[in-house]
């Protein structure tokens, strides 16, 4: 590619003009060529696109991302690319224990199936759309672990999860034993 056909694309521009590609490399090295309003459901690549531009060929590095999960992202993007945009604010109101607090856990259909998932691609997701910043990703897979919470001990949600005790089998038996308490 000579320099003269490599040229600064401005994210705006580009989605102007419908259909140019950005190309997004999970930590496996593998790449994949999406749109850049696809792109844009990621806060994060919002960001980086709207400081840094890019240049046609360039490849955007996310170094956290596995690909496999990154398909998934690609998935979720693409059908959310046309939902206004959330960016999370702190709440107005602060709660009190006086006040009982109530959850809202409705997940829409599509999302639901979308997060039909094993656990650990459920907290993949998780992590990732907090490292990608999609709001709407990181709620609606939160949503969706609440759900899967009810009756289940502590014991049973790291078992869940594939999530293994820090301090032991004695002390994770004695903090066990103090929640129970409260």
């Amino acid at each position: 590619m000579t320099p003269e056909s490599k040229r600064l694309v401005c994210p705006f521009c580009l989605l102007a003009e419908n259909g140019p590609k950005i190309k997004l490399q999970s930590c496996d090295g593998k790449v994949f060529e999406v749109d850049v309003d696809v792109a844009m459901v990621s806060l994060t690549l919002k960001g980086m696109l709207n400081a840094l531009g890019i240049n046609e060929g360039d490849v955007a590095p996310l170094p956290n991302v596995n690909a496999e999960v990154l398909e998934k992202v690609i998935i979720w993007s693409t059908h959310h690319k046309n939902d206004p945009t959330v960016v999370e604010e702190p709440p107005a109101v602060i709660w009190t224990p006086k006040k009982p607090k109530t959850y809202d856990t409705y997940v829409d259909p599509w999302d639901q199936e979308f997060l039909e998932v094993g656990p650990a691609m459920l907290f993949e997701l998780i992590s990732v759309s907090h490292y990608l910043n999609i709001k709407s990703m990181k709620d609606a897979a939160v949503k969706t672990v609440a759900k899967m919470m009810p009756n289940k001990t502590p014991a049973e949600v790291w078992e869940m999860f594939q999530i293994e005790c820090c301090c032991g089998r004695a002390q994770g038996k004695v903090v066990q034993e103090e929640w129970d308490l409260e």
